[in-house]
């Protein structure tokens, strides 16, 4: 039996055991928005004490996607700092051509600050490329 729950943007199809307890040998369908299809399909996860609770599936789905996302910032700062390597540039130039501080530079490079697409509009313009958002 399975059954399909949503909480906020995420969806959960759960298997079940006939007492509508989680089936911890099953395997459990995620969806939220951005989601890597490879990531899709996951093993249910034991739980605080052994008994996976639906809260439990919901509450290991949020820890992981924050680690997705930290993931997607890290490979995001990995190339921008490949491409201003490229250009021949210091973190301090690119700095100065965005107009950012330069520590705000080396936190976007180490992934561990966010950008939203106004800030990567002004990196790649400052290293004379192309923003594809599609």
């Amino acid at each position: 039996m399975k059954k399909t729950i949503t909480r906020g943007d995420i969806t959960l199809t759960l298997p079940l055991n006939s007492d509508e307890s989680v089936d911890l040998r099953g395997k459990m369908i995620i969806d939220y928005p951005g989601i890597e299809d490879s990531l899709r399909i996951a093993p249910t996860v034991a739980g605080r004490i052994g008994i996976g609770t639906i809260q439990d599936q919901f509450d290991y789905i949020a820890t992981f996607r924050e680690f997705d996302a930290a993931h997607h910032r890290r490979a995001i700062g990995e190339r921008i700092k490949k491409l201003r390597e490229e250009a021949g540039l210091t973190q301090d130039q690119l700095a100065e051509k965005t107009s950012m501080l330069k520590q705000n530079i080396s936190r976007i490079e180490q992934g561990k600050y966010s950008t939203g697409q106004d800030i990567l509009s002004k990196i790649a313009d400052a290293l004379g490329k192309k923003l594809d958002i599609i």
